[in-house]
């Protein structure tokens, strides 16, 4: 009877798992779509970034977004007769782009390809406003990431994606008018501007750029135009456009369907042992029958360990004993942080034991709790947790690991 307890534990614990395998998967899917979006530009002003958008995801695109200074001079005014879009060098595929559009005072730039292309897929734009601790992907090609090369590939294979956090939303001041941008972690260099900014779903959140004629400015990391800017350019040039919302209708079927196929063939297997052990039960007495506790911690491994790796709580460690809450509030918390604890809320994430393993479930924290992968868990949503798993709080310098 206990071994076949055992092995529903381990099959309740793989559906706990397998129905948090559609969220990773969309979340990897998503930056796989962006990865696919992203083109090599060049023009008489040097090389840099860009991105393509358009209002089907899934199908040919004609518009390309980059930064106004590939295509404007600032100082002398000159304007590019071409510009040069690239989808891989080292295949001779490329198209001449017309100048569609430009927006000087937000550095940003609309071209327009001769002709519709399946060369690259459109990125949808996301403008919900993102806080401090926020985790984004930079896309494009660099300087530093060219080194050597002398662009001679430039296929999305050569592209190169940097991660970091969002330090702050800035206003800032160029040619007299004012824009919205936010400084992040993320490294970028010259070759960086007009890429894209992404959060971990693949989605637009900002326009890298450089510094240049930006006044009264004082700026200590990345910076990049917020996807609102842009927004207001496309509009106004009657560009069409995705935005988040549109990325997961696209993929609805596809995910409704992983979800569909697994939760049928956990009921099924469930099923199956459900019945073994109601069998079982009628051939042996029930003093056999195993008292198992699913809040109550293994005997065997006593339990889960919670290790601080960076950050206020580095180099301790605390015992899983069935729950256990971490934030500021003392009264609630089991592991307390202090009370001036930036990004950490008065009650921000708890693990608890289930059949199994672990689960852990963001508790509606302002900064929230994300994987060492950098998904962002959804409010009061448990997700399995398997034994040697990151987290962190708020940001990546409050670093935990469980072990079990």
């Amino acid at each position: 009877m206990k071994r076949f307890i055992k092995v529903l534990s381990v099959v309740l614990a793989a559906m706990i798992f397998v129905c948090g395998i559609p969220v990773s998967a969309a979340s990897a899917s998503g930056i796989d779509r962006a990865r696919n979006g992203v083109v090599f530009i060049t023009s008489e002003l040097g090389s840099g970034s860009g991105f393509a958008i358009g209002s089907d995801l899934d199908g040919p695109v004609q518009y390309i977004v980059t930064a106004g200074h590939m295509v404007i001079d600032d100082e002398s005014g000159y304007r590019c007769s071409e510009v040069t879009v690239w989808f891989s060098a080292m295949a001779n595929e490329f198209m001449i782009a017309e100048v569609y559009a430009v927006d000087t005072s937000r550095d940003l730039c609309v071209l327009r390809l001769p002709e519709p292309t399946t060369k690259r897929n459109a990125l949808p734009i996301n403008s919900t406003v993102l806080g401090s601790g926020e985790h984004v992907y930079a896309m494009g090609y660099p300087d530093y990431g060219n080194a050597g090369k002398d662009y001679v590939t430039m296929s999305t294979s050569d592209m190169v994606m940097t991660d970091g956090i969002i330090s702050q939303q800035m206003r800032m001041v160029k040619n007299n008018l004012g824009f919205e941008a936010y400084m992040h972690s993320a490294p970028t260099s010259f070759g960086n501007s007009g890429g894209p900014l992404v959060n971990s779903n693949g989605e637009v959140v900002g326009v890298n750029f450089k510094m240049t004629n930006v006044e009264d400015s004082v700026v200590t990391g990345s910076l990049a135009v917020i996807s609102d800017e842009l927004q207001r350019v496309l509009d106004s040039y009657r560009v069409d456009y995705a935005t988040a919302g549109s990325q997961r209708s696209a993929s609805s079927s596809n995910t409704l369907l992983i979800v569909i196929i697994a939760i049928a063939a956990a009921v099924v297997v469930a099923a199956v042992i459900i019945i073994i052990v109601i069998m079982m039960k009628k051939k042996k007495s029930s003093g056999n029958s195993g008292n198992y506790n699913p809040s109550t911690p293994s005997s065997s491994k006593g339990g889960a360990v919670i290790i601080g790796m960076k950050g206020i709580m580095a180099n301790q460690s605390f015992n899983v004993n069935g729950s256990i809450v971490l934030g500021r509030n003392s009264q609630k918390c089991d592991i307390s942080f202090p009370v001036d604890s930036k990004g950490i809320s008065g009650v921000h994430c708890q693990i608890r034991q289930t059949n199994g393993g672990y689960e852990i479930m963001d508790c509606g924290s302002s900064n929230g709790t994300f994987l060492g992968s950098g998904q962002k868990l959804t409010p009061n949503v448990p997700v399995f947790i398997p034994d040697g798993t990151y987290f962190y709080l708020g940001s990546a310098e409050q670093l935990f690991q469980i072990k079990y």
